[in-house]
């Protein structure tokens, strides 16, 4: 099956600073390159070579730090900042989902990483797929 495209979804994971940010509010921005971009987190992704991930699988990267991410590869640069892609992918995804009406959602488990998301997810495509 192809991977799921969203370009509102990803409009909305660009909405957000990035998420080494989050949990460091008071370090200063570097202005010129905070434009935020969408990471696709490929780690655990059953895509082959070369394919982009489902947009269900980002995180919001600055363009620097996204250079940093494919320069140090992905699995090292997760490890370096302490931060689980998969909770980050589960709030967002778990946010996304809230504001487009969902109110019987299971709240996210902290610490649940890749198993939490993968229950979420499979509510965000089928919710995609019925609208195309």
């Amino acid at each position: 099956m192809k991977p799921t495209r969203s370009t509102a979804y990803l409009k909305y994971i660009r909405s957000h600073c990035s998420c080494l940010w989050w949990e460091r509010p008071s370090e200063p921005l570097v202005f010129e390159d905070a434009e935020t971009q969408a990471h696709h987190i490929r780690m655990g992704s059953n895509e082959g070579l070369g394919q982009k991930p489902s947009d269900f699988r980002c995180v919001p990267l600055t363009a620097m730090e996204h250079r940093k991410l494919h320069n140090q590869g992905e699995k090292s640069f997760w490890l370096s900042t302490g931060i689980d892609p998969y909770e980050v992918m589960t709030w967002l995804l778990y946010g996304w989902l809230i504001k487009r009406g969902y109110k019987d959602l299971e709240v996210p488990r902290e610490g649940a990483g890749q198993f939490s998301y993968e229950r979420i997810v499979a509510v965000a495509e089928a919710e995609h797929r019925s609208m195309v």
